[in-house]
């Protein structure tokens, strides 16, 4: 996956989007629009939902592989790849 330092923000933002898309089309998805994660249990969950969670599962686990240990730092404790697209491109 491609790597970010804190030093090349865009081309990895370019690389990375690529890398997403390439792995499910879905995953960039998770990034532009706001995943809210259900209240109700798992089980509960219908088709739908689910490939959103598992969108966004995938999208930040490609993400989290794919920066530098400062960088993981900042995000790991978010809980959509949304919010830490965010924290990666304000940073």
């Amino acid at each position: 996956s491609p790597y970010f330092d804190g030093s090349n923000y865009a081309f990895w933002k370019v690389c990375m989007r690529a890398f997403l898309y390439a792995i499910d089309e879905t995953m960039w998805d998770s990034i532009e629009n706001v995943l809210v994660r259900p209240t109700i249990a798992k089980s509960e969950w219908d088709n739908a939902t689910l490939a959103l969670a598992n969108a966004n599962s995938k999208a930040i686990n490609a993400i989290f592989c794919g920066v530098s240990t400062d960088e993981f730092h900042r995000i790991s404790h978010v809980k959509t790849v949304k919010e830490a697209w965010t924290i990666l491109e304000t940073t």
